[in-house]
């Protein structure tokens, strides 16, 4: 009993000390509003950096210090964030938050774009680590299309392998719409050229089965108004059905398998769209797909990954 008790003690407390050290690893960071410049709002800027905060906080590598805190320590210390322009008064904010690093930046509009930039700044070096910045069409497209940007910033900022870092973003809203339609949720995703795709490769699965469906139903009728002998009459009589009712039954058959074939494979890039709505990402992740109708019965995948992106391959190979 007392063996079993101190193996619990050295147990909880093994697991205690790794909590710890995990929640040592993760640095500090305050996310200031970005500062709005040439044609931007501060409520557009107040916008990007609430996202910001949101999606950081889903990498779960920070401790991200909350907009609240923030404005109520530099109300305390009389600072004034508008105006902050350099590193040196970043790290001023920081050191009164007790931030090891933090996030500032700015937003431009130039050109018909909307120019964001971030600067990872650590607050006891002083020293400015990282920046970063992406271009959109609009301001409501950076909820959207900001992975890419976020996963940069969160790999330099932790000092991990972007390839590493898991943002957690609700996919039900692709799911739905792809299941309903193909590629729907890909042009949700604003991803519209593979939208594109998927929507013609359904309309065209469709089309298929709906015209071997009518080709099953023609021949299906013709066979049912097909006459033939009563077997009573004898060989010839047999003979006669064999000749002319045999081969309408043959395409029967035939036409059902080609009606079964394309509602197979309906159902399998159907299902194969859901999965790229769900998993896959715009201008992250790269599929091909392969369907090889050969004599050989294979199904391949291959992956392989370079710094920015993940390459898929799938080969399908079936007899027909």
């Amino acid at each position: 009993m007392i063996k079993l008790l101190v193996f619990n003690c050295l147990l909880l407390f093994t697991f205690s000390s790794i909590y710890s050290q995990a929640t040592k690893e993760k640095s500090r960071l305050a996310v200031l509003d970005l500062e709005p410049d040439k044609g931007v709002s501060v409520k557009e800027t107040e916008y990007i950096s609430d996202i910001l905060r949101t999606e950081l906080v889903k990498t779960k590598l920070f401790v991200i210090i909350e907009r609240s805190s923030i404005r109520k320590v530099l109300a305390e210390q009389a600072f004034q964030q508008k105006g902050c322009v350099d590193t040196k008064c970043s790290v001023q904010i920081g050191q009164l938050l007790a931030a090891d690093k933090i996030l500032e930046g700015k937003v431009q509009y130039i050109s018909g774009k909307y120019i964001i930039t971030a600067n990872i700044v650590d607050v006891t070096t002083g020293r400015l680590d990282f920046a970063e910045q992406t271009s959109l069409n609009s301001i409501e497209d950076f909820e959207s299309k900001n992975e890419v940007f976020i996963r940069k910033i969160s790999a330099h900022a932790s000092g991990v392998d972007e390839g590493s870092v898991v943002i957690r973003k609700p996919r039900t809203p692709y799911v739905w719409r792809s299941a309903i339609f193909p590629g729907w949720g890909q042009w949700h995703k604003q991803d519209e050229m593979k939208g594109a795709i998927y929507s013609s490769l359904g309309i065209i699965f469709l089309g298929n089965l709906l015209s071997q469906y009518q080709g099953f139903q023609n021949a299906q009728a013709d066979y049912n108004s097909t006459l033939g002998l009563p077997y009573l009459l004898g060989q010839n009589a047999i003979l006669y059905n064999y000749i002319t009712i045999n081969p309408k039954r043959e395409t029967v058959l035939e036409s059902q398998n080609q009606v079964n074939l394309s509602l197979g494979l309906l159902a399998v890039f159907w299902i194969f769209n859901i999965g790229d709505a769900y998993y896959f990402e715009p201008k992250e992740k790269k599929l091909t797909l392969f369907f090889d109708l050969s004599k050989d019965q294979r199904f391949s995948f291959d992956r392989s990954q370079e710094k920015d992106s993940n390459y898929y391959q799938i080969q399908i190979k079936y007899k027909f």
